[in-house]
């Protein structure tokens, strides 16, 4: 995993970030950039989340890893709004279970449809959580998910905004992954 940057890698990987935006940033000074100075840095949890799985060379395992330990993160959003709905957490407990061999992709898929069923239930931030969960279990077997569930992840976390500690939370994963 990649968690050292050049400023000239930084300028080529800053995704929708203008230069000019990117150059007021107080990271930006170093000469070498840690992927610790841009997680503790002031951009959105959604950039930090974005820098880690577009920058830091990750590989699939990895992608998918952190795509479910985000997606366990924003479940209780789901779970504050619907208590006695289990689908979301089943389809994550289902991905586990199947990275670990124990159900098919079949079975996963089920309990995918299932929470991707309640994500399309709710237009709110309870919807973003449920959606992380379905793109963590279709990570399974597609990468590109596993990029939509870190997203879906990050957007739970912001659109609960009166909910910073999803936002902290979310950081300190970020952080604990990279190291």
């Amino acid at each position: 995993m990649k968690k050292e940057f050049t400023k000239d890698e930084m300028i080529a990987g800053r995704g929708c970030y203008l230069l000019e935006r990117l150059m007021t940033l107080p990271f930006m000074s170093k000469e070498i950039i840690t992927i610790e100075d841009v997680l503790t840095s002031e951009i959105s949890i959604k950039d930090k989340r974005w820098m880690v799985y577009n920058n830091c060379q990750l590989n699939l395992i990895e992608k998918k890893q952190l795509a479910l330990q985000l997606a366990w993160c924003v479940l209780p959003i789901y779970e504050e709004k619907y208590p006695n709905d289990n689908r979301v957490r089943d389809c994550l407990q289902a991905t586990e279970d199947f990275y670990k061999g124990i159900i098919s992709v079949e079975k996963l898929g089920v309990k995918r449809n299932a929470a991707y069923a309640a994500a399309y239930a709710d237009a709110d931030d309870a919807a973003y959580a449920a959606n992380a969960a379905a793109n963590a279990a279709y990570a399974a077997y597609a990468a590109n998910a596993a990029a939509n569930a870190t997203y879906a992840a990050a957007a739970a976390a912001n659109a609960a905004a009166n909910k910073l500690t999803y936002t902290q939370k979310i950081q300190e994963i970020l952080i604990n992954f990279v190291k």
